[in-house]
């Protein structure tokens, strides 16, 4: 991997077509603020298995627009955001939380910090309450930055994840198909294939 894109070579990369993003480019990096797209967590009776699509779907609630969400002390939730970014070949991103909220206790970015290349759409962005005070959310407030990087060989790296962007302007579903990588037949269960 090479170094941090400057702000003037994320706006080459604009420019040559490498980088699409409906945002600011702030500093060094592309501002991400909360979308339209808001999912809660559920208390789920008894356990959730990543295996079982059942199982995970009963841990989400519905998602619902919103202009303001009450994050509360230890509250997690998953917002789509604003903007759309499409990330080229050659190109690797990495999602962090902005200090300015990242010291009232507010992760915008809990896990999976990585934007592979080829990724196009809003990404989802997994909000952690570490603070003991519940925090208010608003709709277009900015809480994340990603960074990209250029691979110093790209045509070496692929793209090996399965992609699950979103087309402009639809709605993004949020919840995990971690079942739909790495599920397997449950015990019981025959393949269909012999």
């Amino acid at each position: 991997m090479g170094a941090v894109l400057s702000g003037a070579q994320l706006r080459m990369a604009e420019e040559e077509g490498r980088l699409a993003f409906t945002g600011t480019i702030r500093g060094n990096a592309l501002l991400l603020s909360l979308g339209r797209d808001l999912v809660r967590f559920r208390r789920v009776q008894g356990i959730v298995d990543p295996m079982s699509e059942e199982s995970v779907n009963a841990g989400y609630g519905t998602s619902f627009d919103w202009d303001t969400f009450d994050l509360d002390p230890g509250g997690s939730a998953l917002v789509s955001a604003a903007e759309h970014v499409r990330v080229g070949p050659g190109l690797l991103g990495t999602i962090g939380t902005l200090s300015h909220v990242a010291r009232l206790g507010l992760f915008a970015h809990l896990g999976s910090p990585f934007i592979e290349p080829g990724f196009s759409g809003n990404i989802a962005l997994e909000l952690f309450n570490a603070s003991p005070n519940t925090v208010r959310l608003r709709q277009g407030m900015p809480v994340a930055k990603v960074f990209l990087f250029e691979f110093v060989r790209s045509d070496e790296v692929p793209c090996g994840a399965p992609f699950y962007g979103n087309a402009r302007g639809h709605r993004v579903d949020l919840r995990s198909r971690y079942f739909e990588e790495f599920g397997q037949p449950s015990r019981g269960e025959k393949d269909d294939e012999v």
